[in-house]
């Protein structure tokens, strides 16, 4: 998927899904797709740029596991003539928070994991609002905006040690 320059009228923004450290982000649609858009100002943000555009390559670098246990990247590059930049990801669930875990749900979240971290990346910021559910009871993990790519398998195991953690708060 290759960078591209997208304009306003390709968009059509639906509401805020969060904020957070890389952008806003933004429920919208892009060509007929529900999507969840995270953007930044390059006027007022630029210096988040290479955050997010390090986020696109985490992605790109899980791109066997979009779908199955994170969302699928969709879309990047600027919009409005260049005066922001954006990623779109599929909408893949609501946050844990507005649910109760079973034991199969927390199964599948430490699977997803495990997947994650068996491409040496380190989540680095298991929350619950990171951690989404769909109406078919599927977890994904999203947000790899704080991630870094190590093969450090003492910090795998401590943020497994965290989601697991996280998710008996939950059931």
């Amino acid at each position: 998927m290759e960078e591209q320059t997208y304009g306003y009228k390709d968009f059509k923004l639906e509401g805020i899904l969060g904020c957070g450290q890389t952008g806003r982000t933004f429920r919208a649609r892009f060509h007929g797709e529900s999507i969840a858009m995270k953007a930044i100002d390059l006027y007022k943000e630029a210096d988040l740029l290479h955050k997010i555009r390090k986020e696109i390559e985490i992605y790109k670098n899980l791109v066997k596991i979009q779908g199955i246990y994170i969302p699928k990247l969709v879309c990047h590059g600027y919009y409005g003539y260049g005066m922001g930049y954006f990623m779109g990801t599929t909408i893949v669930g609501t946050t844990l928070n507005k649910h109760k875990v079973n034991c199969n749900q927390k199964y599948r979240a430490l699977e997803a994991l495990k997947s994650i971290h068996s491409y040496n990346i380190l989540h680095n910021d298991i929350r619950q609002e990171n951690i989404l559910i769909n109406e078919k009871g599927e977890i994904y993990i999203i947000d790899f905006g704080m991630s870094v790519v190590t093969d450090d398998r003492k910090l795998f195991y401590e943020e497994e040690c965290e989601l697991s953690s996280l998710l008996d708060r939950y059931m």
